[in-house]
């Protein structure tokens, strides 16, 4: 859930987790001008980005905030106002396929991978039953939120998406190539390797690790994700996007 502030272009980049939102953090930071900003990465991923001079590359504070790379739209709203009239790009993933990919990535220091399917089945329902209902415990927890199933979370704001662009990560390079038209960019945004792979099991789909209510769950608190964008559990339907039909209520 990193973020890029282009004020050269008037745009917002809002990555969720686990979409492969880091290559195309990279292969848009060549783009930004001085007095942009970027939130930082990894710091194994940070060398690999390419920034002109001036551009700020770390935590952004302004006006009692402090965003980083965990911070939806809303705060970066409050933080820099004048960046409520730029255009707002994010990312999606189907919700499910997303589910698991977090799932393992939450566990990368442990033998997940490697463990029995009934075991990663009953660890996967325990895991989306803690990160996904909201609780009254979660501004408690801070962080908590980053784990979230529901991405839309970073770009609603008041009840309503305030996003205008979604690379999906189904159609990962003709959306980044439509993106950079859709901006006008000087220059056609170009992506290398996807970042922080290897993590999820080769083999591992998404369905056999969902039960009933585990898929109920997902869909529930994702569901203005699948509104959006038509995602069905299968991963069968033809999405809708990157463009988002549903234009944003102006803040």
């Amino acid at each position: 859930r990193h973020m890029l502030v282009s004020h050269a272009y008037r745009f917002i980049f809002i990555k969720p987790r686990k979409t492969a939102g880091t290559s195309v953090e990279l292969a848009l930071s060549p783009i930004l001008a001085a007095g942009d900003m970027a939130t930082p990465i990894e710091p194994e991923e940070e060398p690999l980005r390419q920034v002109a001079e001036g551009v700020h590359v770390g935590p952004i504070r302004e006006n009692c905030a402090r965003l980083r790379d965990h911070s939806p739209l809303a705060m970066l709203w409050k933080a820099l106002p004048e960046t409520r009239t730029y255009r707002v790009a994010t990312m999606t993933r189907n919700p499910w396929d997303r589910a698991v990919s977090q799932f393992f990535w939450s566990h990368r220091k442990t033998d997940m991978r490697t463990r029995p399917a009934e075991t990663q089945r009953a660890a996967f329902n325990v895991w989306t039953r803690k990160w996904g209902p909201r609780t009254w415990l979660d501004p408690l927890l801070g962080r908590k939120r980053q784990r979230a199933l529901d991405a839309s979370q970073l770009y609603w704001v008041n009840g309503a998406c305030r996003a205008h662009f979604a690379i999906r990560f189904e159609h990962l390079a003709e959306d980044l190539l439509h993106l950079g038209d859709w901006l006008d960019l000087p220059r056609t945004p170009c992506m290398s390797d996807a970042a922080k792979s290897g993590i999820r099991p080769k083999q591992a789909g998404w369905i056999s690790l969902f039960d009933g209510p585990t898929r109920d769950l997902v869909a529930r608190e994702c569901a203005n994700e699948i509104a959006i964008f038509g995602y069905d559990f299968e991963g069968n339907a033809p999405l809708r996007g990157p463009e988002i039909s549903l234009p944003p209520a102006i803040p």
